[in-house]
Parts: structure tokens; C-alpha cells; sequence
């Protein structure tokens, strides 16, 4: 084997790797958002959405990229800042939804039959 095949073989399996994580986090992300609109917060999903990566995620980008001289480095750390904001925001809005009361709504039989 070649140095270049080498090379690409190395690149291959890491673009592999990579792909799996991001499918898994698809995924996940994907369960979240069943989970969120099960509760009935997606307004408040979408809003601590926008909110914690402007206004969290992108100055701590700029900051940490631009200001701190980290370059691509630091724009991805602010981005993975804005996300854990927004994470736990998510996760402990949940946990109080569910912490409550739960009752369920019967429908009854004659009820969906009857005309208004």
C-alpha cells in the first residue's frame, strides 16, 4: 500500500465514524422533538431554540472565534454552548411538565356520536 491509499483509507473510515455519530444524534434529536410535542411545549422548544443559539450560542461563537483568536474552533465551541443552553433549558422544562399532575381525557362513546 501506498502512502496516498493510506491516506484514504484513514479519511474513509473517519468520514464513517463522523457519519454514524450524526445520524445517531439525528435520531435522537429526532425522539426529542416527539417527546416535546407530546407535552405540548413546541412553541417553547422553538423559541429556546432561537433564543439560546442567538443569543447564547452566537457571542460566545464570535467571541471565542473573532476575540479569543480561536478561529473555526471557537465558532464551534459557542455553537456547542448555545446547544447545552438550549439542552438543559429543554430537559428541566420537561421534567416540570412531568413532574405534576398527569390526567388523562376520556372521551365518552356517546359523546363523539352526539351532534353539537
Amino acid at each position: 500500500m501506498t502512502d496516498a491509499s493510506i491516506a484514504r483509507y484513514a479519511r474513509a473510515r473517519y468520514q464513517a465514524t463522523l457519519l454514524i455519530q450524526l445520524l445517531t444524534m439525528a435520531a435522537l434529536w429526532g425522539q426529542w422533538r416527539r417527546i416535546t410535542i407530546l407535552v405540548g411545549i413546541s412553541v417553547v422548544t422553538m423559541l429556546a431554540n432561537v433564543l439560546g443559539f442567538w443569543l447564547i450560542g452566537m457571542p460566545v461563537s464570535l467571541a471565542l472565534g473573532f476575540g479569543a483568536q480561536r478561529g473555526v474552533t471557537g465558532l464551534w465551541w459557542g455553537f456547542v454552548a448555545g446547544l447545552a443552553a438550549v439542552a438543559t433549558f429543554l430537559v428541566l422544562r420537561v421534567r416540570v411538565r412531568l413532574s405534576g399532575t398527569l390526567a388523562r381525557v376520556r372521551v365518552d362513546e356517546a359523546a363523539v356520536g352526539a351532534a353539537p
